[in-house]
């Protein structure tokens, strides 16, 4: 078998990819969320983003109209 030329043969950092090598950076998933981790989520504030997201006046799918 013959190893193929080394600018045909793929870069390290590409075969860190395929082999699942490479390392994600720390707190990576809070990163993505965009939110401050540091701060804490009251039962209010989530009633108010719920209240801002379903308004009362917006019936629920399940609701009916005889």
């Amino acid at each position: 078998m013959t190893v193929p030329p080394k600018e045909s043969r793929p870069k390290e950092s590409e075969e860190a990819l395929r082999d699942g090598t490479e390392m994600l950076p720390e707190r990576f998933d809070q990163s993505i969320a965009g939110e401050n981790p540091d701060v804490a989520v009251t039962d209010a504030d989530i009633d108010e983003a719920l209240e801002e997201s379903f308004p009362a006046s917006d019936p629920p799918a399940s609701y009916h109209i005889a």
